[in-house]
């Protein structure tokens, strides 16, 4: 059983749609509710997770868990590595109705994906309260870039379509990576961490 009951910036904002811009990713398409959180670093820093569940599955309650795992230092099948995430507790979320959660990449260290590539952003609903990803709560997961040259704070959408337990975090470790060209130097505060080579 993995926890991830050190997880930071717990957050009990609204889960509201307010259609402000941002990087989106996953599907289906949808907008985020402005950034409920306030980043250590930069704004761009805040992660906007939105969470739906798969098509045809009956609606929910439960904490919606998020989780940043590195993907280039860790083990696949784990998720990766830790890097933060949040939390909100007493949601209810659907295949139509979205849920939101907001926490800052920063607040774990900044660890930007120029300097420290890609994450594997999970999510899921934890209906019993324990803290961990069982067999039969709804999970998702994508891809990420948290990136000190946006000009926002990303937008994510995950379906929870997955029951199978932690299997629906794993992914096939992809290896060292290489930092991008520009980098974050001068950009942020000087306790950024870089990484990849």
């Amino acid at each position: 059983m993995v926890t991830d009951s050190g997880m930071m910036g717990t957050d009990s904002g609204p889960g509201v749609d307010s259609g402000m811009m941002g990087t989106d990713s996953g599907t289906p398409g949808g907008s985020c509710a402005a950034p409920m959180v306030t980043s250590v670093c930069l704004p761009q820093a805040v992660v906007r997770v939105r969470a739906l569940l798969g098509a045809g599955m009956a609606s929910m309650t439960g904490t919606l868990r998020a989780n940043l795992y590195h993907m280039n230092l860790g083990g696949g099948a784990s998720g990766g590595f830790r890097h933060t995430g949040g939390s909100r507790a007493g949601v209810t979320i659907s295949d139509t109705t979205a849920a939101e959660v907001h926490f800052d990449m920063c607040a774990e260290g900044e660890m930007w994906s120029e300097e420290n590539c890609g994450y594997n952003l999970w999510v899921y609903l934890d209906r019993n309260g324990n803290s961990a990803l069982d067999a039969g709560e709804p999970a998702g997961r994508t891809e990420v870039d948290v990136n000190c040259h946006d000009s926002a704070a990303g937008c994510h959408t995950v379906v929870l379509g997955c029951t199978a337990g932690m299997s629906c975090a794993a992914f096939t470790d992809p290896g060292s990576c290489s930092c991008r060209s520009p980098n974050c130097a001068g950009i942020g505060s000087a306790g950024r961490i870089s990484t990849c080579s």
